[in-house]
């Protein structure tokens, strides 16, 4: 319903901004000892996130990386593997 009121291109700069300003309070909040943990916490949505990315192009190009293969990937630098392994998600090698 709120896609059909507002368009996905005005929603998505206001969730980002609302993501910094929790990740700004979270920081503020905790001991900077605690940063590290902080960090670290972020990691598996950033993966995922980059995973959803890299899974969409390879998609709008009519492929996936399943199909291209894990050794290709990387050797283009694509480091697909890490980015499921970090996100939680399972893969074959390839």
């Amino acid at each position: 319903m709120l896609l059909a009121i507002i368009p996905l291109v005005a929603i998505l700069p206001i969730l980002l901004y609302i993501g910094l300003v929790i990740g700004a309070q979270a920081f503020q909040a905790s001991p900077s000892r605690h940063a590290p943990a902080i960090v670290l916490a972020i990691l598996p949505n950033v993966a995922a996130w980059a995973q959803t990315l890299i899974d969409g192009a390879l998609g709008a190009a009519g492929t996936s990386a399943e199909q291209i293969g894990m050794a290709k990937l990387g050797a283009t630098g694509v480091v697909y593997q890490a980015w499921l392994s970090s996100a939680g998600a399972q893969c074959s090698p390839g």
